[in-house]
């Protein structure tokens, strides 16, 4: 996993959320300072007991 994403999955961990990507929305570039690979992306941020549902639901085509 990228070093942006890692972030992103913290921050929701430090909020005792999860975050799940769904797809990336662009607008990307290399931040200069981290040299992290940056885009706007869209997922969900939820309960850690709602993540295997989540997970099947999206597998199921369900979101």
């Amino acid at each position: 996993m990228d070093g942006y994403l890692e972030f992103v999955k913290s921050v929701a961990n430090e909020q005792n959320k999860v975050f799940i990507m769904d797809t990336g929305e662009g607008n990307d570039f290399i931040d200069p300072a981290t040299g992290w690979y940056i885009e706007d992306f869209s997922g969900w941020l939820i309960e850690p007991s709602k993540e295997d549902l989540l997970i099947e639901a999206m597998n199921q085509g369900m979101t």
